[in-house]
């Protein structure tokens, strides 16, 4: 599966994405909510430099250490604990992390429709929501020919990553200037490294679809 650029600033690379995917996985099923999630990646980023010498029970000290600080609750701490151990176990058999299902493109494009909407309804929380973020990304990652190996934007010629994240901005600075610019959004879509599978679902629907106002 595709790993987000922003999980670079916590540590992981490409090499720990079945990782990372399979801990937000377990979250999701856990119900977490995602400030969860990213606190117990702000414990991976600062223990990166001593992870390698630690023991597995040492791990577990210093995570549980962190979570009481962050004012987790018992049942929360329990399933990240659970999700290390069993993920050890399997990671010593030398098999996978589990990993959630991959979406058909129909699903992704249903998927799609719903962020998009939600971004127009609210690009604030949308902008405050990581895990929506990243789910579009992923939509994004597969529509552009499956899991590439990081941001797509950082395989164009001519700065097509600065201009992805100026875009972002406007976005989430400028959101009804971003929507009521079809020539931004087409931008945007080739920044990603394609047009998301929502919008060439409704290609055909003329330009007055909402598929002609998708990024």
């Amino acid at each position: 599966m595709a790993l987000a650029p922003r999980f670079e600033a916590y540590g992981f690379t490409e090499a720990d994405a079945d990782l990372v995917n399979s801990f937000r996985f377990a979250a999701r099923r856990a119900g977490w909510r995602p400030e969860r999630v990213e606190q117990a990646f702000e414990w991976f980023k600062s223990e990166a430099s001593r992870m390698a010498t630690m023991s597995a029970e040492q791990r577990i000290q210093s995570f549980s250490e962190f979570a009481d600080a962050k004012g987790w609750q018992l049942p929360e701490l329990e399933a990240a604990i659970g999700w290390f151990d069993s993920t050890a176990v399997v990671l010593d058999r030398g098999g996978r992390p589990e990993l959630p299902p991959i979406p058909t493109p129909q699903e992704d494009a249903a998927r799609s429709a719903e962020i998009m909407q939600a971004m127009r309804g609210d690009p604030a929380a949308y902008w405050k929501n990581p895990d929506l973020q990243d789910e579009l990304y992923e939509i994004n990652a597969r529509a552009s020919g499956g899991e590439p190996g990081g941001d797509a934007a950082t395989v164009l010629p001519g700065g097509a990553t600065n201009r992805r994240g100026e875009i972002e901005a406007l976005m989430r600075d400028d959101p009804g200037r971003y929507w009521g610019s079809p020539e931004i959004q087409a931008e945007y879509r080739g920044v990603v490294g394609g047009t998301p599978p929502a919008a060439a679902a409704e290609s055909n629907s003329g330009p007055g679809s909402p598929g002609a106002e998708q990024p």
